[in-house]
């Protein structure tokens, strides 16, 4: 008798395989896209923290530039005097009082958050996610249970 595998085995072993992979595979994305959020959240909160301190030396003034901020991020350039870009986003500090985190894959920007700071006492502490694709709102969805306001995102 000779040992080894049928043609048939092989292929159902293939099959299953396949079916694994497609099912597993979405699933895999989604769970590297929430990791990578942590990113977003920890710059972002650096972010608003020192424009929040920046408030209070000047606080008739906006800070909308790295100029005025006293932080050191790491994993990415001021691309700009106010645009600090790492390899999966993009922080926008030139609104003065809101911080925009965009998260940016093959060019296409799939959700943005907007934190926040002190210069509009009303707006402090308020957080929005908008989001412009399926991820961006399974994201943006994650973002609600910590009490984000969620919108889909439509234009500039």
């Amino acid at each position: 008798m000779k040992k080894g595998f049928t043609l048939v085995e092989m292929l159902v072993v293939v099959f299953i395989v396949g079916v694994l992979a497609t099912v597993a595979l979405p699933q895999y994305r989604l769970s590297v896209e929430r990791a990578r959020t942590t990113e977003a959240m920890s710059n972002g909160s650096i972010l608003i923290d020192s424009m929040n301190r920046a408030l209070m030396l000047q606080p008739n003034v906006a800070p909308t530039g790295k100029t005025m901020l006293d932080v050191k991020l790491g994993g990415g350039d001021w691309t700009s005097n106010s645009l600090y870009a790492t390899k999966d986003f993009a922080y926008d500090i030139s609104h003065g009082s809101y911080l925009v985190v965009t998260r940016l894959a093959a060019g296409t920007e799939l959700y943005r958050l907007n934190l926040y700071n002190r210069f509009n006492p009303p707006d402090d502490g308020r957080k929005e996610c908008q989001w412009s694709t399926d991820v961006g709102k399974y994201i943006c969805d994650l973002f609600a249970q910590q009490g984000y306001t969620v919108s889909q995102y439509t234009g500039s």
